[in-house]
């Protein structure tokens, strides 16, 4: 068995060279002729220096210079058009890389993403790549790195056997052999030395960039927007500064104790090179003297073999680098690897068109689902049961914590139930196609996202625009005067995170626009989950029952927990510790004891002292 066919490295490279493999192999080109394209000007003054000590013959020697020039100019050209081929390969292999990564995350399960242990891991490759400058990135350039060590080893010895057939050549003398033996063995002790430093100092910059991790987080939170408030408000500059202190001391003292270990292993390798270096030009300058070869070849066969000794060092050096950057390499495969555990259904929902008479002919339904969240004992949902009638405007109220949002969540295939059963159309949803299901939702959340991008992409939610329609779903929410108010109208950028000329709307605006979007899509099922929950009562009842308007005949799910905001809707379901206790109209629930009947009182009282409070300050 291979035993590297399991070997995190090796995969990741195989990865990497999937992603953009152009650029792998003029990498590969590239440095294989870097380390051979630096021989000709070796052996070019080599052979000035031959000829000057020579024949002396002014032609050849003009020759020779002018072949130089004109190679050493060839070369530059040369190595500035791979660079520049290698830079535009390097660009697209970044952006293919960054891609799948985000791919990867976009394409998670929603669950996954909720995991703490998953979006730890994920920030650490972010970390890991961008402050301390390991992981995939390290991978890539160290294996180059390591390739072009590995081609200077073997170009070197091929150049500097011309040395070893020359001395043999010559006939074996005693001093330049034995010189020639210790250079050998104080590169080989030399080469050892280095592997066992670059060991010895891998562990001490893991530490090191750990604590830089930890640094810079600070420092993030530090310059952080939505840190601002608290800092100021609990006065934690202080306390920053101190904890920033702190974090900064012991890396200073890190850093102290890297360069101290540093330069104590470096005065045995630096001991070592110096016998590498005697012996080395001993044994050339006195085989040349016997000789064995030209006095310029001298210079030809030095540097051959202290590239030699170099790369060697450097070969061991980008080896080490490597097994540091394990642990980081791990993590990112560890990510790629987290399995789909959901969204794996195949059937192709039945097209529904919207017939005459109203409805889109859906039906969803909740048969005795219970569900509970991952990593905890405690159920969310119990036992709940609830159809979805065609063209109904079902209301879903209850306390905080009572589980509205959780069979939102479900409803959307954000979760798969625990226990239980969700039908569509009397399918189990997790069979359906995850992309063809959520042709038939569309929901706008309390806490929901706009992008600063074009007034007409957020409501398009893409690039492909029916710009009537767009206007028209704007108008349709009260967004119609602003629209008209603005210069560029819907190819206006909302804020400026990527136009200087982009506008800051209010909150109001943006749950506006927000519900342009859901309905833009043009769903059969539109959920609301309390997106107007910053609002006053009066103002969120009118914007659901406006929005009620809207809508036409589909089905419409409304989530909030004011009561007054839904009493329009055919069904209310009250919610209560994961299960539905009543379901009925306002009229039924408020004759009958019960929750929704206690909630109103409670919240009917709490509206008339509200008002009344107002009306004492208003006369004051």
């Amino acid at each position: 068995m291979n035993k590297y066919k399991d070997s995190p490295n090796i995969r990741a490279l195989k990865y990497l060279y999937g992603l953009y493999p152009k650029y792998f192999r003029m990498s590969i080109f590239n440095r294989t002729v870097e380390s051979i394209l630096p021989y000709f000007g070796i052996y070019m003054s080599a052979e000035i220096v031959n000829e000057l000590v020579g024949g002396r013959d002014p032609k050849r020697v003009l020759l020779l210079v002018i072949i130089t020039l004109a190679g050493n100019f060839v070369i530059d050209v040369f190595g500035n058009i791979s660079d520049h081929i290698c830079n535009i390969y390097a660009h697209s292999w970044h952006d293919a890389e960054a891609a799948c990564f985000n791919d990867k995350t976009l394409s998670l399960d929603y669950s996954d993403l909720e995991e703490p242990s998953v979006r730890q891991l994920r920030r650490k490759i972010i970390e890991s790549s961008w402050i301390s400058d390991h992981g995939i990135n390290s991978l890539r350039n160290s294996f180059f790195n390591l390739f072009s060590s590995a081609a200077d080893i073997v170009i070197a010895l091929i150049f500097s056997l011309g040395m070893v057939i020359s001395i043999l050549a010559n006939g074996l003398k005693p001093v330049p052999v034995i010189c020639l033996m210790v250079f050998i063995a104080a590169t080989v002790g030399q080469t050892l030395y280095a592997k066992a430093r670059a060991k010895k100092m891998s562990a001490l910059w893991k530490e090191a960039s750990d604590n830089m991790m930890n640094d810079n987080r600070i420092e993030s939170e530090m310059h952080s927007y939505n840190m601002g408030k608290d800092v100021r408000i609990y006065n934690l500059k202080g306390f920053y500064r101190r904890i920033g202190e702190k974090l900064t001391n012991d890396l200073l003292s890190l850093y102290t104790r890297i360069t101290s270990k540093q330069s104590k292993l470096s005065v045995p390798e630096s001991g070592i090179g110096f016998l590498n270096d005697c012996a080395l030009y001993l044994a050339t300058a006195l085989s040349a003297a016997a000789g064995a070869f030209g006095a310029g070849d001298i210079v030809k066969y030095v540097s051959a073999i202290n590239r030699l000794s170099t790369s060697i060092g450097y070969l061991f050096q980008h080896v080490n680098d490597i097994k540091a950057n394990t642990p980081f390499i791990e993590d990112y495969l560890a990510y790629l690897d987290i399995p789909r555990k959901m969204y794996q259904g195949t059937l192709p929902i039945e097209k529904r068109a919207f017939c005459e008479g109203g409805d889109y002919n859906y039906k969803i339904e909740f048969k005795d689902v219970s569900f509970k969240y991952p990593g905890s004992e405690d159920y969310a949902l119990r036992h709940l049961s609830v159809t979805f009638n065609i063209g109904e405007r079902l209301a879903v109220v209850g306390r905080n914590g009572s589980g509205k949002t959780t069979f939102i969540k479900l409803l959307c295939r954000l979760y798969d139930p625990t226990e239980g059963r969700i039908l569509l159309n009397g399918v189990d949803i997790s069979k359906y196609d995850y992309d063809e299901d959520m042709r038939v939702f569309t929901v706008v959340f309390q806490d929901f996202r706009l992008f600063g991008f074009k007034l007409s992409e957020n409501v398009a939610a893409g690039l492909d625009i029916d710009e009537g329609n767009c206007r028209s779903c704007l108008e349709n929410v009260g967004f119609g005067d602003k629209l008209a108010e603005l210069p560029e109208g819907l190819e206006t950028y909302l804020y400026k995170n990527f136009d200087k000329n982009g506008i800051e709307i209010s909150g109001g605006e943006a749950q506006k626009i927000a519900l342009a979007r859901a309905l833009y899509k043009n769903a059969p099922f539109i959920i609301l989950d309390e997106p107007t929950a910053a609002l006053d009562p009066i103002s969120e009842a009118a914007i659901y029952e406006q929005f009620n308007g809207i809508v036409g005949n589909k089905t419409a799910v409304y989530i909030s927990h004011r009561l007054s905001s839904c009493r329009f809707c055919d069904r209310i379901a009250v919610f209560d510790k994961g299960s539905i206790v009543q379901i009925g109209t306002h009229d039924s629930l408020s004759a009958e004891d019960g929750l929704y009947k206690e909630l109103w009182a409670a919240q009917a009282a709490y509206y008339v002292k509200e008002r009344d409070r107002v009306k004492v300050e208003d006369i004051s």
